[in-house]
């Protein structure tokens, strides 16, 4: 675990405006209740992976499958997660809205590798469900972040454990900035130390920690939600972090 100035995580509460943000769940959860709900993939990354299956993977195999592929490639992406789940088992207990998502013109991988860049994301329709958040989302933008890349609600099913895993193929030194809010702190959510098989569970409503870090959760009785910010933070804002002299995490 890499981890972010010797700490699994990063403690965000006390420079944003949580109380305003929970007082907006009523909106939130009727605004994804009528969203595009994208189903989840496992993408790579996922600890012992033999076992639990990576969506990237078999994507790849589909494609060149012979006995599979003229079924797979005549499907949607959310067809063929829901197929993944069904036939081959690979379960995520996640489900997505986006807010802001690639844009038509720029290849999905080449986004995701840039999350936090504004050129390659543009909003959805989604947000139209969510007015009164879409207010709060452009108030970070005057301190905390000084552009916008993806925005999504992670939606966790209940009674499932969200497997572990990191937002890459492996670690590498990279610049991703974030935040992760979980406003109502249902979500048992933990970033893990492989190393020392230690889970250092985030015990605040925002945090920032290093995505190419294994995360993952516990099960929760009811359906919980996240919503990640993915952007590029302000001098100012990384400064109060003291973050001010970090280039790659």
């Amino acid at each position: 675990m890499k981890g972010l100035l010797d700490k699994p995580f990063l403690d965000c509460q006390s420079f944003i405006n949580v109380e305003e943000l929970k007082s907006l769940n009523l909106e939130i959860c009727a605004g994804i209740a009528v969203s595009d709900i994208k189903a989840g993939v496992y993408g790579p990354g996922i600890e012992d992976a033999d076992t639990f299956g990576n969506f990237m993977l078999l994507k790849n195999k589909m494609k060149k499958s012979e006995e599979y592929k003229d079924i797979w490639n005549k499907m949607s992406h959310n067809q063929q997660n829901i197929f993944a789940k069904l036939y081959f088992n690979l379960y995520n207990p996640s489900t997505t809205v986006y807010l802001r998502e690639p844009r038509k013109d720029v290849d999905p991988i080449q986004a995701y590798l840039h999350k936090s860049k504004s050129d390659f994301f543009e909003w959805t329709s989604n947000i139209d469900k969510f007015p009164k958040l879409k207010i709060w989302l452009d108030k970070l933008t005057a301190d905390v972040f000084q552009q916008y890349g993806r925005i999504l609600f992670f939606i966790h099913e209940h009674d499932c454990k969200l497997l572990t895993h990191r937002d890459g193929l492996s670690y590498t030194p990279h610049s991703n900035e974030f935040l992760w809010i979980c406003p109502t702190e249902s979500k048992n959510f933990y970033v893990y130390d492989e190393v020392n098989k230690i889970k250092h569970y985030v015990n605040t409503p925002v945090a920032f920690f290093n995505d190419l870090d294994m995360h993952g959760g516990d099960i929760n009785s009811a359906m919980t939600w996240s919503l990640r910010i993915d952007g590029v933070f302000t001098e100012d804002f990384r400064s109060k972090l003291n973050l001010q002299d970090v280039q790659f995490y």
